[in-house]
């Protein structure tokens, strides 16, 4: 089963937390690829640099540059592994050190979705 770990929360991930974020990132994703499990790895630039289209059900489609909204809801990275379980795909995410990127007071999210094996549509 593949899963796609999102990893949401302020779009400059590192700024006010621990410094050695990076390292112990890394260290996680080195665990996943030895695990065999990791398939994808990839940073997002910041929200501020983002396009949007919004569609509406009359056929408009308008463009709009910048963040979406509030911090807690932006994609920072994601992480695509393929695990035998939904349940082995959460202990992976725990191990995850998205905590150390934050200062203090401040909030992240990890999302785990089930990658489908064929569209819905």
């Amino acid at each position: 089963m593949r899963y796609m770990v999102l990893l949401k929360g302020d779009p400059i991930l590192g700024a006010g937390g621990d410094t050695g974020f990076l390292e112990a990132m890394h260290a996680y994703e080195d665990d996943l690829g030895k695990a065999g499990v990791m398939l994808a790895s990839q940073a997002l630039r910041s929200n501020r640099t983002s396009t949007h289209i919004r569609f509406d059900s009359g056929g408009v489609r308008s463009v709009r540059s910048g963040p979406p909204g509030a911090a807690g809801e932006v994609l920072a990275a994601f992480v695509l592994i393929q695990v035998r379980s939904k349940e082995e795909a959460i202990e992976w995410a725990r191990r995850c050190p998205l905590d150390r990127a934050l200062a203090e007071g401040d909030e992240a999210d990890i999302e785990i979705r089930e990658v489908a094996d064929e569209p819905p549509w």
